[in-house]
């Protein structure tokens, strides 16, 4: 009885040990909109019906805005609309603790963005249930929208894609980062399908058991420490009008790794490929030249090669390995194939299996507030400086990961703000949260000395709408004696995300 109690548990033990997306720990920051506290007030219980007060949280959101999802299931029933144009927006949940569940009718899209730029999504877990197609779908009608992050985002059931970018927009969605994101049992896992869809960026990514994991047509892509599992029809399709490329990236037991036929080149480096399904290879190339050096290719139908090359296309090769035989390739007798000696260095990664989804992060240390706590005014007017140098040096002192929160604002600084010591953070609330440089001409506005292990982030340093860009150095950094060196940002705005 107990051997049989074992084996009808090995699935569920076997499910549990795929990582999930983090718990994000965070102290609510000052000018955070809690959809717990805003009215009407959503719930979180998954039995309410939250979507007239998350769609009444979203419609009350400005330039610079953050939308706080404390821990909790909220129940959705018809599809959001986040409605720009909007610039500098935050939307912050606790990562697998925060999720939004799809339970209204078969197709729904429950997240619609639409002209949002340089904004931030963090820390969600989407559930389509099976029934939802679309999880998240940028729609740029009003506006285009550019440096848009994904972070700590988990999507699971929707028929369609995860993430869309909306096909029939008229607006591109360009320069696009998706951090530790997973993407389970998707149609696809993130499809970005028209013009000038460029600069798609993933890291630390993992799809598992999509359609295809990353679908990627006219646009660009970069794919970097991703892993792929049990995908369909392919892990990444990519039909790009400029260079791209996979690096570092895994594949366990999919139909195929990468479906490439483009104008734009392709660079496949350091991969891992283990058992893939389809007998005209792991890798399909067809188009304009590609690198592949430093992979390793595991398994796959029998007497077939992990590599086919299609009539025409160029392709280097150097340092790629395969259990099958020595010969990676199958090629037509029109494509030109160019063998690149072996290096010295070789790739890092050793096995298919590799993951790169982190499930924990380390919990940030103590909040300090350059508003609350130090009294700064952030109207463009009143000189700052001392109350964020205040905020700084308590964040300096208490060390271990503490932050110096500046709220969304103009702050107006007449001395360079200095940055030294170690272990913590200095950021606001993004693109909306602005140093202004009043002091006299030619200055600096954020002086670095020695940091160790100092964190710069989510502001705009410098800015062309205040009128006062006078100052000559919007960032110095410069090490410690025995470095002998220093470096310094110029021009304005400089904006660190």
């Amino acid at each position: 009885m107990r051997l049989l109690a074992l084996v009808l548990l090995l699935p569920a033990l076997a499910l549990a040990a795929e990582p999930d997306i983090p718990a994000l720990v965070w102290t609510p920051r000052s000018d955070w909109l809690n959809v717990r506290t805003l009215e009407p007030a959503a719930v979180g219980d998954g039995k309410a019906d939250d979507t007239t007060a998350l769609q009444a949280a979203l419609d009350r959101l400005t330039d610079g805005a953050s939308l706080y999802l404390p821990p909790g299931t909220y129940r959705i029933t018809r599809g959001l609309l986040l409605k720009g144009p909007r610039v500098g927006l935050t939307l912050v949940g606790h990562g697998r603790d925060t999720r939004l569940v799809w339970d209204g009718e078969a197709g729904g899209r429950l997240l619609t963005i639409d002209g949002v730029a340089y904004s931030r999504f963090i820390g969600f877990s989407f559930d389509g249930g099976g029934r939802a197609a679309v999880g998240l779908c940028h729609n740029s009608i009003n506006r285009f929208q550019t440096e848009v992050r994904h972070q700590h985002l988990a999507f699971r059931g929707f028929t369609d894609a995860a993430i869309l970018r909306d096909p029939a927009a008229k607006q591109a969605l360009a320069e696009t980062t998706f951090e530790n994101c997973l993407f389970e049992e998707c149609g696809r896992g993130v499809a970005f399908v028209s013009f000038n869809d460029y600069d798609y960026t993933f890291d630390g990514c993992d799809f598992r058991r999509c359609g295809t994991g990353v679908d990627c047509v006219h646009g660009n892509l970069y794919v970097r420490n991703s892993h792929f599992e049990e995908s369909r029809v392919v892990d990444i399709r990519s039909s790009p009008e400029h260079g791209s490329s996979v690096r570092r990236s895994t594949s366990q037991g999919s139909n195929r790794f990468l479906q490439f036929d483009s104008i734009g080149a392709m660079t496949i480096q350091d991969c891992r490929v283990e058992g893939w399904t389809a007998a005209d290879g792991a890798i399909r190339l067809t188009g304009a030249p590609a690198i592949l050096f430093d992979c390793g290719f595991t398994g796959g139908p029998a007497g077939s090669a992990p590599v086919f090359a299609r009539d025409g296309l160029r392709l280097f090769l150097s340092h790629n390995t395969w259990d099958g035989g020595p010969d990676i390739l199958q090629a037509s007798n029109k494509a030109r194939v160019y063998a690149v000696p072996d290096g010295n260095r070789r790739g890092v990664l050793r096995a298919a299996s590799q993951r790169f989804l982190r499930d924990t992060v380390p919990a940030p240390g103590k909040l300090f507030d350059a508003k609350a706590d130090f009294g700064a005014k952030a109207d463009g007017q009143t000189d700052d400086t001392a109350a964020l140098q205040a905020c700084i040096d308590a964040a300096r002192q208490a060390g271990g990961g503490a932050t110096a929160y500046l709220p969304t604002g103009w702050y107006a600084i007449t001395a360079p703000l200095q940055l030294t010591g170690a272990d913590y953070h200095v950021g606001g609330s993004g693109f909306h949260t602005h140093l202004l440089w009043h002091g006299p001409e030619g200055g600096t506005m954020i002086e670095v000395r020695a940091p160790q292990n100092i964190t710069l982030e989510h502001l705009a340093v410098g800015n062309h709408d205040s009128g006062q860009m006078n100052n000559a150095v919007d960032i110095c950094t410069s090490g410690s004696r025995s470095a002998r060196g220093w470096c310094c940002a110029t021009s304005a705005p400089a904006r660190w995300w």
